[in-house]
């Protein structure tokens, strides 16, 4: 079955970029030269400082929705003469 599952694969990583048009005889080629990319700028300095950058973004953007969604459920919908069903939606959006 994985002798099957790994054909597949294969015919997958071949047919669906030559439907698309892309020349699969260059693709090991480029392969290698992304490969070699990565190995260059895998310690550098500047790509760890963006990863720990778009942490601090993802976890202040989580703590802004989280305030926003506190305000808008005891302070908004309080105020609005809307049916349980309409402010819950309010409420999960």
């Amino acid at each position: 079955m994985l002798l099957i599952d790994l054909v597949l694969l294969l015919l997958l990583a071949i047919a669906i970029p030559a439907a698309w048009g892309i020349d699969t005889d260059a693709m090991p080629e480029r392969r290698r030269a992304a490969d070699s990319r990565r190995a260059d700028s895998a310690a550098s300095p500047s790509r760890w400082a963006s990863v720990a950058l778009a942490i601090v973004a993802f976890i202040v953007c989580i703590v802004l929705a989280r305030l926003v969604r506190g305000i808008v459920r005891d302070r908004v919908l309080p105020t609005l003469d809307a049916p349980l069903g309409c402010a819950q939606s309010i409420d999960a959006g």
